[in-house]
């Protein structure tokens, strides 16, 4: 991968997904999961799509790689935009092979995306093969490139090593290596520091922020909001199936404008400086078939007053900002004069 970044063309939108809807599909039924979802990832940027377990992230990141499907869930209404096509509407095959080439994607839980019977160059020189014209021995010196990018010494040797053989951090790598290996423009990480140690979940952050910064668009599916603040650029937090609030991370994060934003942040001190208390929201993420009509954060909120039960869009608050929420105002003023 070159590391010539004075080339590479920035805040360009290369993948964009347009308000879409996804259902979870049963014999009889359907349950709505996510809503009404738009995110634009742009080159050279690492865009955050923050919440809570249940919120939605995961779904919106498996529709953007074509494998909701495999989960029992599809595409009920907006599109997903790259490189003048519509994702959508490719079949399984044509998705298959862009996902190979053009999207990389970096899984939780790296032991469930790698074969346990091949080592990890076979790994590695399969998918080259499969998608460049090359030789073996061309096959092999990509490939060893590549765990080299991913931050992984003695990367000939590592070559020969089976998954079991390596620890969560090193195999996080590797993943790494799978997923940047055809120079994707497109990456999309979901959750890919949990479970892992502090110091390797720091490796892991400066290597995606690496690919970004060499003009790879990432999208970066996370719970931490203190990884948010240190490495991405852009952000959009769920809840419930929406996009509550989004904009740059130090706009979000400095003066959220949505309460459900403010306790994540006084949740997790680390994305913040404003506060050392480590606090809980009360209450939990409604279900997808309970979700309230209006306001999806209404039984958890402190800010909440009638008229809150009625439904809201993401509307624009000040400049690259956009909120969804009531009360935004009240909000505001409230943290301004706590933090005053």
């Amino acid at each position: 991968m070159s590391n010539d970044s004075t080339k590479v063309a920035r805040d360009v939108d290369v993948l964009s997904v347009e308000n879409i809807t996804v259902s979870a599909v049963g014999k009889n039924s359907s349950i709505r999961l996510v809503d009404d979802v738009s995110i634009n990832l742009k080159a050279g940027k690492i865009t955050a799509l923050a919440g809570e377990s249940g919120s939605g992230k995961t779904v919106t990141a498996m529709a953007i790689l074509g494998l909701n499907k495999e989960r029992g869930a599809r595409i009920d209404g907006g599109d997903i935009r790259y490189g003048g096509r519509s994702l959508v509407s490719l079949t399984d095959k044509e998705m298959h092979t862009l996902r190979g080439v053009e999207i990389g994607a970096v899984f939780q839980d790296p032991s469930n995306s790698v074969d346990p019977m091949y080592t990890i160059g076979n790994s590695l020189r399969e998918v080259i093969r499969t998608h460049k014209q090359v030789d073996a021995q061309g096959a092999n010196r990509i490939a060893i490139q590549a765990l080299r990018d991913a931050g992984i010494d003695n990367a000939e040797e590592r070559m020969d090593v089976y998954p079991s053989q390596l620890s969560g951090g090193l195999l996080q790598r590797v993943m790494l290596a799978l997923a940047i290996v055809l120079n994707p423009k497109v990456i999309i990480a979901d959750e890919p520091t949990t479970a892992l140690d502090v110091i390797v979940q720091a490796r892991v952050m400066r290597l995606i922020r690496q690919l970004a910064d060499r003009g790879a668009a990432v999208l970066f599916v996370t719970h931490d909001l203190g990884l948010v603040s240190e490495y991405a650029d852009e952000i959009h937090v769920m809840y419930a199936g929406h996009v509550v609030e989004s904009g740059p991370v130090h706009n979000v994060l400095k003066q959220p404008k949505h309460p459900y934003t403010s306790k994540l942040i006084e949740a997790n001190p680390s994305a913040d400086t404003r506060t050392d208390r480590l606090t809980t929201i009360p209450g939990g993420v409604p279900t997808p078939g309970e979700i309230p009509a209006g306001c999806r954060f209404v039984d958890r909120c402190a800010f909440a007053i009638e008229g809150c039960e009625m439904p809201q869009v993401l509307e624009a608050y000040g400049i690259e900002h956009s909120v969804r929420c009531w009360r935004s105002s009240s909000v505001a003023e409230s943290l301004h004069r706590r933090d005053s």
